[in-house]
């Protein structure tokens, strides 16, 4: 087809057809382009959203993780008090650390929770806890260590200075892991 054939062609075809045409393709061209547009804003806007939930639910696991922390420390300092009162009061081992057992199985229930949130949510802890536990761990060691012989009678000055050696570490870990807890919860 030569260049007067199309010009014939397109004087055959009513102004309005061609106008319509040409509209209704800028149209759809528009359409094209802002659900593209839209798409992306949407995508975005899905992405944040995402990011705040997650941020959210991180918060919400640090929160459960400092409690538990807190429930943790509270009962091992109220531990290490019973048996330094116990000493004051020259108490048997065995009294010591009757007390002291019951409510250790209340507050070794939440240890593996404490763990599992740890390893799922807060990795970089790992090394907190596990210098929290070595200290528990010392505490244990010494109460049970004087346990091997009930009935006799708490040292004071010996006894003292351990249990505030071991009490002073578990401050400093607890006080350590709550640090670090922090500045993952202000780095969200």
């Amino acid at each position: 087809m030569d260049q007067q054939n199309i010009t014939t062609l397109v004087e055959l075809i009513p102004a309005a057809a061609i106008a319509a045409l040409v509209g209704s393709t800028l149209a759809f061209a528009g359409v094209v382009y802002t659900n593209r547009k839209s798409e992306k804003r949407m995508i975005a806007q899905h992405e944040h959203e995402r990011r705040l939930k997650l941020r959210d639910i991180k918060i919400e696991r640090a929160e459960e993780l400092y409690v538990l922390l807190k429930h943790w420390r509270e009962q091992v300092l109220s531990d290490i008090r019973k048996y330094q009162n116990a000493i004051n009061e020259n108490k048997t081992v065995e009294e010591a650390t009757k007390n002291i057992r019951e409510s250790r199985e209340e507050s070794n229930t939440n240890i593996p929770k404490t763990e599992a949130l740890i390893a799922l949510h807060f990795p970089s802890l790992k090394g907190g806890f596990e210098q929290v536990r070595c200290s528990n761990d010392k505490l244990v060691k010494l109460v049970m260590g004087y346990s091997e012989s009930p009935n006799s009678r708490l040292e004071n000055d010996q006894t003292k200075a351990e249990l505030a050696n071991v009490e002073k570490s578990l401050i400093d870990d607890f006080e350590n892991m709550y640090g670090q807890l922090a500045e993952l919860v202000h780095k969200l």
